[in-house]
């Protein structure tokens, strides 16, 4: 059987393969397919947390070019 992907995970399942993954009554692949979903989210947020540093960078030189801008006086 070939490797299947993910593609839809309602809540009340995703917090019940939560919950069964912390008091360790998962199955292997159960638990492996937790580890990952987990990754995903962490890798998602660094990411974002990137995405915004960049973002706050970005701000900063933008007011910095337009104070330094020559004014018409």
């Amino acid at each position: 059987m070939g490797h299947r992907s993910l593609a839809w995970v309602n809540t009340p399942v995703l917090l019940q393969a939560l919950e069964r993954y912390e008091q360790g009554c998962l199955p292997r692949s159960m638990q492996l397919w937790i580890q990952q979903l987990l990754e995903l989210h962490v890798e998602l947020l660094h990411r974002l947390d990137l995405l915004d540093a960049g973002r706050e960078r970005a701000v900063r030189l933008l007011e910095h070019a337009r104070q330094s801008e020559p004014r018409d006086e």
